[in-house]
């Protein structure tokens, strides 16, 4: 400081320079300080102006924290697809295999030896869904949720890690109905409940306590309130845990995405998550939810497809998928119930549809390189609209804003990847009885 009021009274022209001061309550603040030189009583003095930038610094900070959850949210996607497109055809084949050993009655190792690989793929396939969770830009649809009768079903849900270590009290105050779609919502308690659960060193009913409580707030706002007596959470560590990938748990014990899907969920509710917590006193968790209007009342905007894969004659297929053994892997998969057309080159495939071809329903892949599933489908919708309604389409994460905007606008079943036989068996079967029917 003594070296910049020297300089200054030389007639130095200085940029401002930050200072960290006291308030008079003794908190820091920080100080943004202008210096000019002037004469007081014809002396040279310097006059010097302090800005509180404190504020600023925080907005900083946020901006700076939003532009990497964005970076890593985008790495996400990517990421998560260009995995989902092996992990396909990986889990189609061992559960082919495995069926096979069982029917031919093959040495129990190996049996084991398969069904130990399908776990770890499954593993994969929840960590992968983690990542879409927290990447992805679509969201579910929103509506008038009971946020009470939601977090008692998280709380069920929670009941075995939770009864022998801790005991729950709960606050259920009369509030309205909240801005959210109920599973992800649910998601979101579930993740919080199994949290505070694991806040304990030692399990004890007596003296581990973990309170939840729902009451109106201002600006038609409902908090939810979740908090533990627990170990709590460093200081230095408190400001990280809405991080991806950062964790405080040991190693093995988490992937460092629970909370920060947790947040994304929130977010694209319109809502709002903080965390306080000291250490050896516990951990408290609110989220502030916007209270539900009548245009959240949405209608579904895909035909509700039947819970069981219906029986049905058999058809025809056309599966597009850039990916071979995603391609080939789907067609064995398929072939001892309809005959199926597979094409890996989307350009072939679009030829095809648009020459002669009368597939009852048409399974498509939408990221793909050279012609996108989008483009494809707007081709054909084009110039044979017909088609158009027999479209099924597939993907490992839709990680460009078109493509998100095009699964959550479009009404054609989306099946993602790693694909379920099931979801999309019911899928087909809506498409064959739009035809035939």
């Amino acid at each position: 400081m003594g070296e910049r009021l020297g300089r200054v009274l030389a007639g130095e022209r200085l940029p401002p320079a930050e200072y960290v001061g006291r308030r008079v309550d003794g908190t820091p603040v920080s100080l943004e300080i202008s210096s000019i030189r002037t004469e007081v009583d014809g002396r040279p003095a310097v006059l010097a102006f302090g800005r509180d930038v404190d504020e600023r610094k925080r907005i900083q900070a946020e901006l700076l924290q939003a532009d990497r959850m964005a970076t890593v949210g985008t790495l996400a996607a990517g990421v998560a697809h260009e995995i989902n497109n092996p992990l396909t055809y990986v889990l189609f084949n061992l559960q082919r295999v495995r069926q096979r050993l069982l029917d031919g009655g093959a040495d129990a190792d190996l049996r084991e030896m398969v069904d130990v690989a399908l776990q770890g793929a499954d593993r994969v396939k929840v960590i992968v869904k983690d990542l879409l969770a927290f990447a992805r830009s679509e969201t579910a649809d929103v509506a008038a949720v009971d946020v009470v009768a939601t977090l008692r079903s998280a709380l069920k849900l929670a009941d075995n890690a939770l009864r022998h270590r801790a005991r729950v009290e709960t606050s259920f105050e009369n509030v309205p109905a909240v801005r959210a779609a109920s599973a992800r919502l649910g998601q979101v308690f579930l993740n919080l409940l199994v949290n505070a659960a694991q806040a304990f060193d030692r399990d004890s009913t007596t003296d581990n306590l973990v309170r939840v409580s729902v009451r109106g707030a201002p600006e038609d706002r409902v908090v939810i309130e979740i908090a533990d007596n627990g170990r709590g959470i460093d200081e230095e560590h408190v400001a990280r845990v809405f991080e991806p990938f950062f964790t405080t748990k040991a190693a093995g014990n988490g992937t460092g995405l629970g909370l920060a899907i947790t947040r994304a969920i929130v977010d694209s509710f319109g809502g709002h998550i903080a965390l306080e917590s000291r250490t050896d006193e516990g951990t408290t968790v609110r989220v502030w939810l916007p209270v539900a209007t009548r245009r959240d009342v949405l209608e579904a905007r895909r035909p509700e497809l039947p819970s069981e894969v219906p029986d049905m004659a058999r058809a025809r297929l056309v599966v597009v998928d850039d990916e071979p053994l995603v391609g080939r892997s789907l067609r064995r998969a398929l072939q001892d119930r309809h005959d199926v057309e597979l094409h890996t080159d989307p350009r072939q495939a679009l030829r095809r549809l648009l020459a002669d071809a009368e597939p009852d329903a048409v399974i498509c892949d939408i990221v793909m390189p050279d012609l996108t599933g989008i483009d494809l489908y707007e081709r054909v919708r084009a110039e044979r609209p017909g088609l158009a309604s027999r479209f099924v389409f597939i993907t490992g994460g839709t990680f460009t804003p078109r493509a998100s905007e095009f699964v959550a606008s479009t009404d054609r079943p989306v099946v993602r990847k790693p694909i379920d036989l099931g979801e999309l068996g019911r899928a087909i079967a809506a498409c064959v009885g739009l035809r035939r029917g």
